[in-house]
């Protein structure tokens, strides 16, 4: 089984429901401590709760600077008021004097915005905090008579902290003691006889229950206090990859990192290993580098829709199938009124129609996308049967079983479509006038402004629906995730068409990156569904006709995009939850490929082995499926070593065909460092550099 990110163990166990119950039945008090023990934060740390509060401050018109910047104030904020409460003998600052410094230091302008900014806190508080399932139910079914206490050190007053509890599912009677409002800690040691006089018990009567080794034990038994030790998984500090990138990103990190998405995912494990179930685990993984560039994209492309006052964005499938789910969840804030569709629309269905009177660019795009496959598969694209095909292919003089691929058979194909140019421009104007039947009904010809929505990478769908609708240049506005250079032409330009990491290859160093592994990108662009093939008439009604993908990588397909969209989603929306819908602009591009930037360009063996898991569509019939990787084999190295590199740098994952293809010894490298070093070794051994 192959994963793609390390999976942590766990420093110890965790008593279950059922041992806690018996190791508190026989105490008159039980006592918890709340945050990591009774209550777990879907972020890794306390400093990234004031991340999440800075970026709803800023977003409320509360604070003008960064949420990067806020979490800093914060933490300076509760260092400051500390010292100054711990040098009056006091263990705890409270949640009014760390936000006293904010009015102090002129970050607010006055008490009651000061007083806002602390209720923003606990807010995010509510946002992240969540039980922890085996505590929860131990100690809500606990015996009749024992009395529940909760004991934290925290600036948060003790009714906020009831108020967080009782969210979360701690229903029965209880009494919360916080260090604020006591100003004694448990990591002193002066919070327990605070509390064991307030009760009105003796320490032999409690039982205390905690993650932190000193605060919740070792200072509970100095006092005479059993001790009942809930150890934690480690949670590994921020990367530093991760310092300056978007607040999104960091808290998506964040989140990634806490204890409750580690035991959520340490029980998923278990699971899907008692199934079996490991490719759905590795499509779990595989998802995890999609989200922030799907996230950043389309916030991009509502950031341009509104920057330039258009509320029509159409999403082209499959491609925009995720942007387009995302868009939903994210528009009605960001972006109110918009009209977003998802256009079912293809190379085949819109670029070919479009351009189906340029026979030699027809010819080279039927050429290049039926690679390995034989002539008589030309017409395909028309849904001519190719028996059909072979006959007109006999009648013109042609071998129905020549192979096509990479350039070769063009020239065959041209012939082809110049000898039959009646016929298929016949069917080809069929496509056409259904195209724009589908076109006019989806509202895509009413007048004004609309977005495209599309990965990109050279913005032909774009281009062939204005062609086919007639359209001008600037009543078509397209969003992509790239676009490379040869994508400018007098109908695609900077005026009416944006990249999101690239746009017309700038910048180069983010294209660099994406050219190593574009394909890498379209598979979490990608759909439950198969490639639009052509519309349909029914009636006065155009229905697009979607590909039947090959079995049995069709069913797999689908099933691990079913599980890519179910992860993406669900940390989308879980950073919803965190944020309050409080976005920033969008998420810069280095952002973006902080997940993936590795992957695309230097991919190890395993994650190679694991995304080559996952069947991939290729050819402009969207119906064949393959692996993403096909090694290139040992004796082709030694037999033909310039074929073979010209072969990995062609490849639509060249990062991972390199890394596949390399023998064992040999380190993980990219691309360049591959091309750069066989190159040095050809002239070294006299050899032709081609």
């Amino acid at each position: 089984m192959f994963t793609l990110f390390k999976r942590g163990r766990p420093v110890a166990t965790a008593p279950g429901p059922g041992a806690l119950a018996s190791r508190i039945a026989n105490f008159p008090v039980v006592s918890c401590d709340v945050f990591d023990t009774a209550l777990v934060r879907l972020l890794a740390r306390p400093e990234d709760v004031h991340l999440a509060t800075g970026a709803r401050a800023r977003a409320r018109g509360l604070t003008t600077f960064a949420a990067a910047a806020f979490r800093e104030y914060r933490v300076e904020a509760e260092r400051s008021a500390r010292a100054e409460v711990e040098a009056e003998g006091r263990d705890e600052v409270t949640i009014a004097e760390i936000y006293g410094r904010f009015l102090q230091w002129g970050l607010v302008g006055d008490r009651g915005e000061a007083e806002q900014l602390a209720k923003i806190e606990l807010a995010t508080e509510h946002s992240v905090c969540r039980a922890a399932a085996a505590l929860r139910m131990a100690v809500m079914g606990r015996a009749a008579g024992q009395k529940l206490i909760f004991v934290s050190d925290s600036p948060l007053p003790g009714a906020w902290i009831e108020e967080l509890l009782r969210k979360n599912g701690y229903e029965r009677d209880f009494e919360v003691f916080s260090s604020a409002d006591a100003g004694l800690s448990k990591h002193s040691g002066r919070l327990f006889p605070f509390v064991l006089n307030r009760i009105g018990c003796t320490a032999r009567e409690v039982v205390h229950l905690g993650d932190n080794p000193i605060a919740d034990v070792a200072r509970a038994e100095a006092h005479g206090i059993t001790a009942v030790h809930i150890p934690q998984r480690g949670r590994p500090p921020e990367a530093d990859r991760l310092a300056g990138a978007s607040t999104a990103v960091r808290l998506l990190h964040s989140h990634r990192r806490s204890l409750a998405v580690q035991q959520s995912r340490q029980d998923s494990d278990g699971r899907h290993a008692e199934k079996g179930a490991a490719p759905e685990r590795d499509a779990i993984d595989i998802a995890r580098y999609g989200t922030i560039l799907l996230l950043g994209y389309t916030l991009f492309v509502l950031s341009e829709a509104r920057k330039r006052g258009i509320d029509r964005v159409y999403f082209v499938a499959r491609d925009g199938y995720l942007p387009w789910q995302i868009a939903q969840r994210l528009a009605p804030r960001l972006l109110p009124g918009a009209r977003l569709h998802y256009l079912y629309a293809s190379r085949r269905a819109v670029v070919l129609p479009a351009r189906m009177n340029d026979l030699a660019w027809v010819a080279g795009e039927i050429a290049g996308s039926l690679s390995g496959q034989t002539l008589d598969t030309a017409f395909d694209v028309i849904g001519t049967a190719r028996e059909q095909t072979a006959a007109m292919l006999r009648e013109l003089g042609m071998d129905p079983s020549m192979r096509l691929g990479q350039g070769a058979g063009q020239a065959e194909v041209l012939r082809l479509l110049e000898g039959q140019r009646a016929f298929f421009t016949a069917r080809m104007a069929e496509r056409r006038a259904a195209l724009l039947a589908y076109l006019r009904q989806s509202g895509f010809l009413e007048p004004g402004p609309r977005i495209v929505a599309d990965i990109g990478w050279r913005g032909s769908i774009q281009e062939a629906l204005q062609m086919s609708g007639g359209l001008r240049p600037d009543e078509v506005f397209g969003c992509y995730v790239g676009l490379w250079p040869n994508a400018l032409r007098e109908r695609l330009n900077p005026g009416n068409a944006a990249g999101y990491l690239f746009a017309f290859g700038h910048p180069r160093s983010a294209m660099d990156v994406v050219a190593d592994g574009y394909a890498v990108p379209e598979l979490f662009f990608s759909a439950p569904h198969g490639s639009t093939i052509q519309y349909e008439m029914a009636g006065e009604i155009a229905h697009p006709n979607l590909a039947v993908e090959q079995e049995p990588g069709a069913s797999s397909r689908r099933r691990a995009f079913e599980v890519i969209e179910r992860e993406c989603l669900a940390e989308i929306e879980m950073l919803d939850t965190i944020l309050d819908g409080a976005w920033e602009d969008g998420v810069d591009p280095c952002s973006a490929l902080v997940d993936l930037e590795q992957l695309l360009t230097r991919p190890t063996a395993e994650q190679v082995k694991a995304i080559n898991r996952v069947p991939f569509i290729s050819g402009i019939n969207a119906e064949r499926i393959t692996a993403l990787v096909n090694p290139v084999p040992l004796h082709e190295w030694v037999l033909w070593p310039q074929r073979t590199l010209r072969r990995i740098g062609r490849s639509p994952w060249r990062g991972g065909t390199a890394r596949a293809s390399l023998p064992w010894p040999i380190p993980s490298m990219t691309y360049r460092d591959l091309e750069h070093r066989a190159r040095w070794l050809f002239r070294r051994l006299g050899r032709s550099v081609g």
